[in-house]
């Protein structure tokens, strides 16, 4: 297939770690499809989330705007109207489409045509439709707090009845009739998974694919550190906490996490693989990324709402087809996934409008380096659980991490070295040597907002 400007395909997921995939380093993922298009491209190590949380992470990233200027705080904000970076692409002639999980909270629709496969009509995220089934199925569900997520299980029916297997199905229907009727025009093409997020339950064999003892259970899986944030150590420990569990309940929902990426994974290449038989893939970018991570019993916690790594750093990598073999296949230092659609746009040759929050990353895609001394910004409140509405910010310069809760006298803050302290175990916000780095930090906070 010819097109003026190159295909995309927008690979999504949803609640994704980075460690759930083999190109991250991950010892016992099983994500073969994803890692060789991302081992073909250039990967961003250092990837954070403009909030981690499903809707203001996603209004966020196509928008390309920030927390604070789209107003999506929590899952509950309701919907802004901000222009969606998708209008450019429709306007320069690309057929537009987007099947699996939507949840950008916009009162305009991003994309031309818009397929809703989120869940399956035989789990949900607390329970089975037909919970009679969740013995046999070895359901275990969150067991504290007002939600109880299924964690881990058995999904009950053939894996065509999975949501992952029907978007991927419409997806293919969508590009057989794009081809057939429109097939000079590029299309943008997003398929958005709600997977590896609860209700975790991959069909078998994927819930038992990743033996439970080859994966390894987190630093402090049995206790939340004392520097935790007082936010996290008063609220959110009281939601998502993971201090009534046994060990053997950590590695299963360890397992079926993991085993839900695989099966992800195997869906993504089934995609994949259809659109190479038909020459799809050769004139097309790739982009890859989740909207943000979760915990698995790291500190102490199940779900996300939290800076720690695992929350708010996701897997993103960006492969142009195009390009057999490039130079640069790695950018180590901090980048927002902001930047996706801004750097889409410099890659087809779109201009970037003024108002965008973030900037392309085509420049670092080409150099192999980032600016380190960039700051990179996260936010959200955890209204989304109805835990609270103070305005939680994070900024991570370099090396330096800086969470702050903003709407408390004086600020509730906490300060990581994530060279220094990789596991981010020691809060040293009041550390008498560190004042000038939470000085200026908490001066880019304060303009941030």
């Amino acid at each position: 297939m010819s097109a003026k400007r190159p295909n995309i395909l927008f690979l999504m997921t949803d609640e994704q770690r980075c460690d759930s995939m083999g190109c991250y380093g991950s010892p016992w993922a099983m994500t073969p499809n994803l890692d060789a298009i991302a081992n073909r491209g250039v990967r961003f190590d250092q990837a954070l989330t403009p909030a981690p949380v499903c809707g203001p992470a996603r209004a966020a990233l196509l928008t390309g705007q920030h927390v604070p200027r789209t107003g999506v705080w929590h899952n509950k904000s309701g919907a802004c109207g901000l222009p969606l970076l998708t209008e450019h692409f429709a306007k320069a002639g690309y057929a537009t489409a987007s099947f699996g999980k939507h949840h950008y909270c916009n009162t305009h629709q991003a994309f031309a045509i818009e397929e809703n496969h989120l869940m399956s009509d035989h789990v949900k995220p607390l329970g089975f439709t037909d919970p009679t089934r969740e013995k046999a199925c070895d359901v275990f569900h969150h067991p504290i707090g007002q939600s109880p997520w299924i964690l881990a299980g058995r999904f009950p029916e053939d894996e065509s009845q999975t949501a992952e297997h029907m978007a991927v199905d419409a997806a293919v229907n969508w590009l057989t009739s794009h081809l057939s009727e429109h097939a000079p025009d590029p299309f943008f093409l997003r398929l958005s998974f709600n997977a590896p997020h609860t209700p975790v339950c991959p069909p078998s064999p994927f819930d038992t694919c990743i033996a439970a003892d080859a994966i390894g259970l987190p630093a402090c899986s049995d206790a939340m550190p004392d520097s935790a944030p007082a936010w996290i150590r008063n609220m959110l420990k009281h939601y998502a906490g993971t201090h009534t569990y046994t060990d053997t309940q950590r590695r299963r929902i360890r397992q079926c996490y993991y085993g839900q990426m695989a099966y992800a994974d195997a869906q993504f290449g089934r995609l994949l693989d259809w659109m190479h038989d038909r020459d799809l893939l050769t004139n097309t970018i790739i982009a890859f990324v989740s909207d943000h991570g979760t915990h698995l019993a790291d500190y102490g916690l199940v779900q996300k709402q939290s800076f720690y790594r695992v929350s708010v750093n996701v897997p993103f990598f960006i492969t142009d087809m195009r390009i057999v073999d490039g130079d640069v296949h790695r950018v180590c230092e901090p980048v927002s996934t902001l930047s996706l659609m801004p750097t889409l746009m410099q890659m087809v040759d779109l201009p970037i409008p003024d108002t965008v929050g973030a900037s392309s990353l085509v420049s670092a895609m080409k150099q192999g380096k980032h600016d380190p001394n960039l700051p990179v910004f996260s936010a959200l409140t955890m209204g989304s659980s109805d835990l609270s509405h103070d305005r939680l910010v994070l900024v991570q310069c370099g090396d330096w991490k800086l969470a702050l809760n903003l709407d408390v006298e004086p600020y509730d803050g906490w300060l990581c070295n994530v060279h220094d302290d990789p596991l981010e175990l020691t809060n040293r916000y009041d550390d008498p040597g560190c004042v000038d780095v939470v000085k200026q930090l908490t001066q880019s906070i304060e303009d941030f907002v």
